[in-house]
């Protein structure tokens, strides 16, 4: 599969603070990815880059095996073929959302430029409202005019900066697979950006976890949860904590909460200290179990309970439990350890060594 955008060594600069420092990522055709990190991570200044409204300071950007940018120098936007979606859509409220769509196609030969705009509102689901007005339209259907203009001129990949924050929660939980279904369909290459975890994983086939600058790991979602390579994709990356252990054989360390064992894909030698990601699913509320704690907190999740346990020693947990059986706090629970496989960072070191199953 041939790669529509790479990203080599990538550094942004402003002035003195660099927002983008070394970002490597290869992105394919047909590819859906996305960039994930807390605000102010430089996920936004790679969007920006690739759309050529920033140049880098080091390293090059290649899109489709074209180099359109490098240090301090850059292609301008009009001739990348790269389409943007804003995070205020930017809409122009003059214009039909037949004009809206067409504005950047050419105005001759007319019955080409309204039979593609007529083809995308079929595609984004909005037939015959051409002659609407944006502000006549709920926010779902804004949005989907927005995507349906920035596909007009068939883009050689759409770039969308937060495209849903601006959406109610309703939305936010379904127009991310609407979308990645309309750009399915189109064979849109697209890098989304965002903070949430759950549009990425909705939308995007390659997840990439950004912080401070760095790109952290380029993944997809399984491997991001259950294989992080680095301590911050593992906690960034759904819920879980990580406790001190002691390696005493292979794939078998000693912690607070017992002897766990577990796959593992590196092999420390006995009495190394590591940590352990432990997630809310791999401690289970047992009355058999061998390990004990108190309840501390509780929330309801309908059909679960997310428990916030802690340990003799301290140590704090979470454990997911079925709410039919629940437990208020104070309580003191039996537990037991439930893992396949094992995610360990060496103490104070930086990428972890999970397991190597696949899916």
């Amino acid at each position: 599969m041939s790669e529509r955008l790479s990203l080599v060594d990538l550094t942004v600069r402003f002035g003195r603070t660099t927002a983008v420092e070394g970002v490597n990522l290869k992105l394919p055709t047909g590819v859906i990815g996305c960039l994930l990190g807390p605000s102010g991570c430089g996920k936004t200044s790679i969007l920006r880059t690739v759309a050529g409204f920033e140049s880098p300071s080091a390293g090059v950007v290649r899109l489709h095996g074209n180099t359109v940018a490098g240090a301090g120098w850059g292609h301008p936007p009009e001739q990348r073929r790269v389409g943007m979606i804003f995070q205020d859509l930017a809409l122009f409220p003059h214009l039909t959302v037949a004009d809206n769509i067409g504005f950047g196609l050419p105005k001759k030969p007319a019955e080409n430029r309204q039979k593609r705009i007529d083809e995308l509102l079929d595609l984004v689901g909005l037939p015959g409202m051409g002659k609407r007005y944006p502000h006549h339209m709920s926010g779902g259907q804004q949005q989907r005019v927005a995507i349906a203009r920035a596909l007009a001129p068939r883009p050689e990949i759409l770039l969308l900066d937060e495209p849903f924050s601006s959406l109610d929660v309703e939305l936010r939980e379904t127009l991310p697979r609407e979308l990645r279904d309309i750009l399915r369909e189109a064979e849109t290459t697209a890098l989304l950006v965002t903070h949430d975890q759950t549009e990425a994983f909705a939308m995007a086939d390659i997840v990439g976890v950004m912080q401070a600058g760095r790109l952290h790991q380029w993944d997809t979602a399984y491997n991001l949860y259950h294989r992080p390579e680095t301590p911050f994709v593992a906690d960034f990356i759904g819920q879980g904590t990580r406790i001190a252990g002691t390696m005493v054989g292979p794939g078998r360390v000693k912690t607070e909460l017992g002897l766990l064992e577990g796959q593992v894909s590196h092999e420390y030698p006995p009495g190394t200290e590591v940590d352990v990601l432990v997630r809310p699913d791999d401690v289970i509320i047992d009355a058999d179990g061998p390990g004990v704690a108190e309840i501390e907190e509780r929330v309801f999740r309908g059909a679960n309970f997310l428990y916030t346990l802690s340990l003799p020693g301290g140590t704090r947990l979470l454990s997911l439990a079925p709410s039919h059986d629940h437990y208020a706090p104070g309580v003191r629970v039996n537990l037991r350890p439930a893992f396949t496989h094992l995610v360990l960072f060496p103490r104070g070191g930086g990428f972890r060594h999970a397991d190597s199953d696949d899916e």
